[in-house]
């Protein structure tokens, strides 16, 4: 709890904060339009049975969520070696990132629409 209030107290960096959010947000979307669909098609194949396997619902899960979940991960992972090295305020930075990428995720259909 001593942490979590240290990280809320801990100044914000801004440009710190603008480019793990501009990176992580560029990572997360070539992985959803671009990563996904090429390993889902190489691992799973045209055809019949490749589509059956595809709408299964844990592999559809994992087709829409799965770049989400590795770019939260590694933001854990490196939120976590900052409070280690008690650079809170960096920290701060990537747990702000985690919550805003969150959010924008939810919003990647219409962006998408919008963009292509």
């Amino acid at each position: 709890m001593h942490t979590i209030k240290r990280i809320f107290a801990a100044k914000t960096l801004y440009w710190h904060l603008l480019i793990r959010l501009v990176l992580f947000c560029f990572c997360v979307g070539i992985g959803y339009i671009f990563v996904a669909p090429l390993i889902c098609w190489s691992i799973l194949g045209e055809g019949a049975v490749g589509d059956r396997i595809a709408n299964e619902p844990l592999n559809a899960f994992l087709f829409e969520y799965g770049t989400l979940i590795i770019a939260l991960f590694t933001i854990a992972i490196l939120t976590g070696l900052n409070i280690k090295n008690r650079k809170f305020s960096e920290a701060k930075s990537y747990v702000i990132t985690m919550v805003i990428v969150i959010i924008l995720y939810y919003f990647r259909d219409p962006v998408l629409y919008l963009i292509f």
